[in-house]
C-alpha cells in the first residue's frame, strides 16, 4: 500500500516538473532561431524549356511569446531572411546551351502569430498570423553555358527590380520539448504566403517574382521566464 502511495507522489512530482506552467509577466518565453527556407514563388510566366531547381536560403532570428493560457499564446518575431529562387532556362534546338538565373532576396522580416497548444502537456502547437517584410538586398547571379559548353558567370544587383516592402498571411505547426523547467527546444514547419505583388519591372524577365511563398523549417532554443 505504501508503496502505490509512494509511486504515485513520484508520478505526481514527475509531471508537474514536466508541466509548462504560463509565466504571470508579459513576457512568457524568450526564443533564438534559426533554419532554412524553400521558395516556391508564383511567377509571372516560365517558358516550357525551363525548369526550377531545389535551392535553400536561410532564416535567423528571435521571438517573444506572452501566454494567456495553458493552451492560447501570442508570438512576435523578428528575423533576417534569405529568399532564393533558381530557375534554368534550355536552348530549345541543343539544351546543353542553357542560361541559370540564381536570385537571392534578403528580407527583414516582422510577424505576429496567435498560437494555440495542444496535445500531451501541450507540446504540440498550431498557428496562424501574418507578416510584413522589408527589402534589404537583392542580387541575381546569371550563369550561362554556351554552344561549346563554355561557361560564364556574373552577378547583379537587381534591387530596382522588387518593392521595398512585402506582407501576408503567416501558418505553423510546431513541437516543443521542455528541458527541466526554464528551458526548451522548438522545431517548426511555418508557410508564408505573399499577398503583394513585389515585382517592379514594366518586362518580368523569365526569373520575375509576382508573390514571395516559402515553407521554412526552424529549430530554436527556448527560456521561459
Amino acid at each position: 500500500m505504501f508503496s502505490l502511495i509512494n509511486a504515485a507522489t513520484i508520478f505526481a512530482q514527475t509531471s508537474n516538473h514536466e508541466k509548462v506552467v504560463p509565466s504571470r509577466g508579459f513576457i512568457s518565453k524568450i526564443e533564438i532561431f534559426g533554419g532554412v527556407t524553400w521558395m516556391y514563388p508564383k511567377t509571372y510566366f516560365e517558358p516550357e524549356e525551363s525548369e526550377r531547381q531545389f535551392k535553400l536560403g536561410n532564416v535567423i532570428g528571435g521571438a517573444l511569446t506572452h501566454s494567456f493560457s495553458n493552451r492560447f499564446e501570442i508570438k512576435g518575431s523578428v528575423c533576417a531572411t534569405q529568399k532564393r529562387y533558381v530557375n534554368t532556362e534550355f536552348n530549345e534546338q541543343n539544351p546543353s546551351n542553357n542560361l541559370t538565373l540564381d536570385l537571392k532576396n534578403n528580407y527583414l522580416v516582422v510577424s505576429f502569430l496567435p498560437r494555440v497548444l495542444f496535445g500531451h502537456r501541450n507540446h504540440f502547437s498550431i498557428g496562424a498570423g501574418g507578416y510584413a517584410a522589408h527589402l534589404q538586398k537583392s542580387k541575381t547571379t546569371s550563369i550561362y553555358v554556351d554552344l561549346n559548353s563554355v561557361i560564364s558567370t556574373s552577378t547583379s544587383d537587381t534591387e530596382d527590380k522588387y518593392k521595398k516592402y512585402d506582407a501576408g498571411l503567416t501558418i505553423s505547426v510546431g513541437f516543443e520539448v521542455p528541458i527541466k523547467q526554464k528551458y526548451g527546444i522548438n522545431l517548426q514547419v511555418v508557410s508564408n504566403n505573399g499577398l503583394t505583388k513585389v515585382n517592379t519591372s514594366a518586362i518580368p524577365s523569365v526569373i520575375s517574382i509576382e508573390r514571395n511563398n516559402t515553407i521554412e523549417l526552424l529549430f530554436g532554443i527556448i527560456l521561459r521566464r
